[in-house]
């Protein structure tokens, strides 16, 4: 049910971390006020939480102690699951996870299994976000503690089978979920399994338990003046209503959900509430507002990715064109509906057969288990045995010598190949590197080139159109993250060395250890970057002080023996 998931999602971001780490000295107060501030930051402002996270690994690095360090990279996974950057933020997950398990602080540990479990429910991994969080609530079973990090497993769970159609399943954990958020003190989330719950009940079509739990969401968000949760309790009620045929009732409170979304600035939220008022005003058959609200509709999901409301939007529009008697529009647009509908439907189809093939090699590695247990018994007759066959141990032995013979020459043959195989990699991560910054040179080339005839009128439609282009190749953060996953490939262990030897790298900072391990020039990198050759040797220099090197000591030498 992932039209209330980003909700679950982005509440589970608010609340990560902050019992982690207890301010205590003056060193501290500051690494601690940023981990107060950043959720907001991320949330509100998130291009500019780099920076903030930039100054938060220094001082992990200034005091000394690995906790600091782990919660430091916690909230990198954080900011980089929010951006949707899923390798990215797994990594980071994984150094913070290791750090808290060498500090024996083994529940810490627990909870970033369920930030890692969001995000394979994020990108649709069902069976592994589940077999994460099963082990999670294990672990924990028998501990009258840590509530939060039960209710979180709980919530996440319930929102994996509400997304998979299990609602009868989904409703037992977000049960347990409230409860254990409200053993936590935690009425944001509690008012939150509420919705989610009122939700799975109107696909169940139990109206009345829907508005209950509704109401009971809608009380406590109000409480707390929490008006994107007040806004998504009216939501349900009028989505109700319009399925029961109050339509006065629905319009109004609807109507009065939109108002407290766009206040909230949920524009996912703005969007499900059109979906359900233009299907109001179709059954209403009122033309203009139901035109307005489809557009809206059309509009957000197109801007976001929503694709589900996407194709519901069409689905509308073509049953309005064959309402209104308009059958050309009407199969125009249930032909885009049916595109749309067919590409979820392979989505899903995907996911099952991912879970199937998971399901299918797990249940593999049981059998072959067994089978190898087996052998151990058959072996442990054969030893018995062997005492009265000497004769046959030589030629077993005379076997033995010639498979190991061939066995040699196999591994030679895979040596062989796997030095080829790597030889290929690195030709291939140089020239798409070096295609890379020849692509950034001509964009910049064509744009200062078009600098001198902006003054004149009928150019400039041609030169925005021009620069948007160069705006859109321009992609730094798309490009870097497709050179990461060719670099990694090859030198798989070389950012988690580096910030071994130099703890308060930041990303940016690794990304340029990246390029100077493959050897470019300072023109090549700037090109990389989009910004000046003159700017690469002033990160240069960043660069030797955060590794400590003194002046004998070449950069690029260091980084290139760093494997």
């Amino acid at each position: 049910m992932k039209r209330f998931a980003y909700l679950h999602l982005l509440f589970l971001t608010l609340t990560i971390g902050f019992a982690h780490v207890v301010a205590g000295q003056n060193d501290t107060t500051r690494f601690n006020e940023l981990r107060q501030l950043l959720p907001d930051v991320i949330e509100s402002n998130i291009d500019s939480a780099d920076w903030y996270l930039e100054e938060m690994l220094a001082l992990a690095g200034s005091i000394a102690d690995d906790k600091y360090l782990a919660s430091a990279y916690e909230w990198h996974g954080n900011l980089y699951f929010a951006k949707s950057s899923y390798d990215t933020a797994t990594y980071y997950y994984d150094l913070a996870k290791n750090l808290y398990l060498q500090q024996g602080e083994e529940i810490i540990a627990l909870e970033i299994d369920t930030h890692l479990a969001a995000l394979d429910f994020d990108k649709s991994d069902y069976e592994k976000a589940i077999t994460r969080l099963e082990t999670v609530l294990s672990a924990l079973d028998g501990n009258d503690d840590n509530y939060s990090i039960k209710a979180k497993a709980c919530n996440i769970l319930g929102n994996i089978y509400s997304e998979m159609e299990r609602y009868e399943t989904s409703n037992t954990y977000l049960l347990e979920s409230a409860e254990y958020f409200s053993l936590a003190a935690d009425s944001v989330n509690v008012s939150l399994s509420y919705i989610t719950l009122a939700y799975n009940h109107i696909e169940l079509k139990n109206y009345e338990q829907s508005l209950a739990y509704a109401e009971k969401g809608y009380q406590m968000s109000k409480a707390m003046n929490f008006v994107r949760l007040v806004g998504a309790s009216v939501y349900i009620m009028g989505k109700v209503a319009l399925q029961l045929d109050r339509l006065e009732q629905a319009e109004a409170q609807l109507t009065e959900a939109l108002d407290l979304a766009r206040q909230s600035e949920d524009p996912v939220l703005v969007a499900y509430i059109h979906a359900e008022l233009a299907r109001l005003y179709m059954q209403l058959g009122q033309s203009e507002p139901f035109a307005t609200h489809i557009d809206q509709l059309e509009s957000l999901a197109t801007d976001y990715g929503l694709t589900i409301l996407l194709k519901d939007a069409y689905e509308l529009k073509s049953a309005w064109h064959e309402k209104s008697g308009t059958y050309d529009e009407a199969l125009k647009t249930y032909k885009v509906y049916k595109t749309l509908a067919d590409s979820l439907f392979n989505e899903r189809m995907t996911a099952q057969i991912n879970e199937m093939t998971t399901k299918y090699n797990t249940e593999k590695k049981e059998r072959e288990i067994e089978q190898l247990k087996h052998q151990e018994k058959i072996s442990n007759l054969t030893k018995l045995l062997m005492v009265a066959a000497m004769v046959a141990l030589v030629i077993i032995g005379a076997l033995i010598y010639s498979r190991q013979q061939k066995a040699k020459q196999l591994a030679q043959y895979k040596l062989e190949k796997a030095q080829q195989e790597i030889e290929y990699q690195e030709q291939e991560l140089m020239t798409f590197t070096l295609s890379l910054a020849q692509k950034k040179n001509l964009l910049h080339d064509i744009k200062e080139s078009a600098k001198p005839v902006r003054q004149l009128e009928d150019a400039n439609l041609q030169l925005k159109k021009i620069n948007s282009s160069i705006k859109n190749g321009w992609n730094v953060e798309k490009d870097w993250e497709e050179f990461r996953s060719r670099f990694e490939k090859i030198h798989d262990t070389f950012f988690s060395q580096l910030i071994k030897l130099g703890p308060t790298l930041t990303p940016y900072d690794l990304r340029m250890c990246a390029y100077l391990k493959l050897s470019l020039s300072s023109k090549e990198i700037a090109a990389l970057l989009n910004i000046k050759v003159s700017s690469v040797e002033i990160q240069r220099s960043r660069l030797r002080k955060k590794l400590n090197l003194t002046q004998d000591e070449n950069l690029g030498t260091f980084i290139l023996k760093v494997s």
